[in-house]
């Protein structure tokens, strides 16, 4: 795998200075202010001649709403935490001991801050066992393995869960 880094220009001094804040009680999370960093500075990049980030412009819109493109601040002010709480309530981050939580399968929701700013789309992927995608292929390579090599009835419908019998999450 190589890394282009064309794409992510700018350094230190191009990065957004987001942080939590309290929202409704709590702290809003950092599920929401990393979403929001990364928006912002797409927003910031296509707005400053960024080529590669130019098409994506209204990621960021005036005081964080739907009105008027702007360039995202690279500071925080009420528009980003405008942003924040958008995607807070978006991706369903909750309240314990006074932090913000989001699970992982929730990330993704976040698109629908995109929704009527911008013809940029998102895709997440989110693993909460901490495999990689690449790990999950060995896994499923390994077990057909087993199943191939071994004709081991307990390898024939796949690598599962012991307790489960569901066709649909062999591998």
């Amino acid at each position: 795998m190589s890394w282009n880094f064309y794409w992510s220009a700018g350094g230190h001094a191009a990065q957004p200075l987001y942080n939590q804040f309290d929202y409704g009680g709590c702290a809003v999370g950092c599920g929401p202010v990393a979403w929001t960093m990364l928006f912002c500075w797409g927003d910031h990049q296509a707005g400053t001649g960024n080529a590669y980030w130019a098409p994506r412009w209204g990621l960021y819109r005036q005081d964080g709403g739907y009105g008027a493109d702007v360039v995202a601040p690279l500071t925080m002010d009420e528009g980003v935490k405008n942003v924040v709480r958008e995607i807070h309530n978006d991706i369903g981050t909750f309240c314990i001991f006074g932090s913000g939580a989001t699970f992982p399968w929730s990330m993704p929701d976040a698109w629908h801050y995109l929704s009527g700013r911008t013809g940029t789309t998102l895709e997440a992927h989110w693993d909460s066992l901490g495999i990689s995608e690449d790990g999950l292929a060995r896994v499923k390579s390994f077990c057909a393995s087993l199943r191939h090599l071994f004709g081991d009835p307990r390898y024939r419908q796949g690598c599962r869960p012991a307790h489960s019998t569901d066709p649909s999450i062999a591998f």
